[in-house]
């Protein structure tokens, strides 16, 4: 627009002054043209390592501008990366890992659906750390948006040149190399159900030297994202089945639905004696019978495990980098770029479904509600009496109906219950990402360029998890005998010692926060990946061909990379 308009007027003077001004200013034009040209910069191509005047290659390159990530609005960029049908549906996202033991809430991405190890990302054309452990699978959640010049996605393959994890392509991230002046956004918003509330504050500020050989770049941002749970969306807040792929197995039924299909695994529990079965209705009262879905003449036992579940993980981010550039020589320059990312997610899902199974495997999960002793015998001295207690928790019903299943002379019941007095599942996990990266950069020769850089980074990762307990102690706790004065108490005398809590299980919402704490086993888990490397590249024209000048380029690269997982259970 603003030649345009120069145009416009020197046409007007040359109607106005004559033809000698408009030659004049022509050949301003052309001589401005030429310095202009003189000054294209040479951009180093992703996938081929060569220094062109234009941005294109053998492989077709897609380009995403830093203009077209300022108006997206995006929290991160694999929102918006996501929108290009070259990408697959990701290993790991913020919509996806409700249900990952670790590294939820991070943001991959995967070209063409050949899995995250087979898609590189990197950064100025630089690997970055992992933000999996155990993974070289990059968390774009760690990349600054307003920091980001252009994107370069290569889709055609690169093995070639960056190794067997380019064989679908290359996501190459260009950030900024210069800036000057203060940009400031604050966004927020939410989806049309009035949830998944997001919150976006950045702030990017620059400054050159007085020479103009120097910049350096600072850059801050706080992003908070809310969840969306399965409840309160329509479609999923109930549980439902394929009924084809559930009932019938025809493919003409596969997207018919039945609705509802609960989990068989209630809180009230559901009680197997020979062959009757007991449970509790929604006025917890005991009865017998069972029906997972209800029917006309009965309510539904089942659980709707749905109604906890998290669509979209609650993610709070805080993200802090920097960039310095000095150019020490005519065309040499040497920069340091960093980066802190620390964000912490929260995922959640239904209680645990338990079983006896767990506790008895031996005997198919047949636990014991009868408990023998022997007494020393007052008529007989020397001899002694078998004494046989019931479990004074077990409801009259069941013990009436229970039967000697596993063959011990005692009674014994099967139970599942889902564990929803202990806690709903799920983690809360806080991850950190460092990275730093230092080198020069110049041009050796006219067409001939040289790069040389050191760069090391970590990720840190601490999860918390709830809902699990410990199977040993909740066996203990489930064998409870009469304690002679009126009550009840652990059977197993070394865990009374321990503190054992007897465990009634019979109803919903039947433990007490004592036996809580007994049984219950937070996760604890602690992963750390860290990455060293060091290189160098070269690259120049040798000759030129009808079609062009002919390129070459080489270098190396060391790199260490290791990663750690620790889990345990409180």
């Amino acid at each position: 627009m603003y030649t345009n308009n120069k145009l416009s007027k020197a046409v007007r003077l040359a109607i106005a002054f004559g033809a000698v001004s408009a030659t004049a200013f022509t050949a301003s034009v052309n001589a401005a043209e030429e310095e202009e040209v003189a000054k294209v910069e040479r951009i180093e191509v992703t996938g081929s390592r060569l220094r062109s005047t234009d941005l294109q290659g053998f492989s077709p390159v897609q380009v995403i501008d830093g203009s077209d990530i300022d108006t997206s609005s995006v929290a991160n960029i694999q929102e918006l990366l996501l929108k290009n049908p070259a990408f697959g549906a990701p290993a790991i996202s913020r919509t996806n890992s409700n249900f990952q033991t670790s590294s939820a809430g991070a943001s991959t991405v995967d070209l063409r659906n050949l899995g995250t190890a087979r898609t590189l990302v990197l950064v100025n054309g630089r690997r970055y750390v992992t933000g999996v452990p155990g993974s070289m699978a990059v968390d774009l959640n760690t990349i600054p948006a307003q920091f980001i010049e252009r994107i370069e996605i290569m889709t055609g393959g690169a093995s070639a040149v960056y190794g067997s994890d380019a064989v679908a392509g290359v996501v190459n991230i260009i950030l900024k190399k210069e800036f000057e002046g203060i940009e400031f956004d604050v966004q927020y918003g939410e989806s049309s159900e009035g949830d998944a509330e997001e919150t976006q504050i950045q702030f990017t500020t620059g400054v050159t030297s007085a020479n103009g050989k120097g910049n350096v770049m600072i850059h801050g941002s706080y992003t908070d994202q809310g969840a969306v749970y399965s409840k309160d969306r329509a479609r999923s807040a109930v549980d439902i089945a394929s009924t084809g792929a559930y009932f019938t197995g025809l493919p003409e039924d596969m997207f018919d639905v039945t609705s509802p299909y609960l989990s068989s695994y209630a809180p009230q529990g559901r009680f197997f004696t020979g062959d009757t079965q007991y449970t509790y209705n929604s006025a917890g009262e005991l009865v017998e019978g069972w029906s997972t879905n209800g029917s006309d003449t009965r309510e539904a036992n089942g659980f709707n495990r749905n109604g906890a579940r998290t669509i979209a993980i609650p993610t709070e981010r805080y993200l802090f980098a920097g960039r310095g550039s000095y150019e020490f020589a005519d065309g040499w320059t040497s920069f340091i770029e960093g980066t802190y990312a620390s964000s912490q997610t929260t995922t959640q899902l239904e209680p645990f479904p338990f079983d006896t199974e767990s506790l008895y495997p031996n005997s198919g999960g047949q636990m014991p509600i009868e408990f023998e002793s022997f007494v020393a015998d007052p008529l007989n001295p020397g001899s002694y009496v078998r004494n046989v207690v019931v479990n004074p928790l077990v409801p009259q019903p069941i013990v009436d109906a229970a039967t000697d299943t596993d063959g011990d002379g005692l009674r014994d019941i099967f139970f599942s219950r889902r564990l929803a007095d202990v806690a709903n599942r799920g983690n809360v996990a806080d991850r950190d990402t460092f990275r730093v990266v230092g080198g020069v950069e110049g041009e050796i020769t006219d067409g001939w360029y040289a790069d040389a850089y050191f760069g090391y980074g970590q990720t840190k990762e601490s999860q918390v998890s709830s809902g699990q307990v410990n199977v040993l102690n909740f066996r203990s706790a489930l064998e409870v005998i009469p304690d002679g004065q009126g009550g009840y108490m652990c059977r197993d005398a070394t865990a009374r010692a321990q503190g054992c809590v007897p465990a009634n299980v019979y109803g919903a919402n039947t433990l007490s926060d004592e036996a809580v704490t007994y049984i219950a086993a937070p996760g604890l888990l602690a992963t750390f990946a860290s990455q060293k490397y060091a290189g160098f590249n070269l690259s120049g024209e040798v000759f030129e061909l009808p079609a062009g000048m002919v390129g070459i380029a080489f270098g190396g690269e060391y790199r260490e990379e290791s990663s750690i997982r620790y889990n345990k259970l409180a």
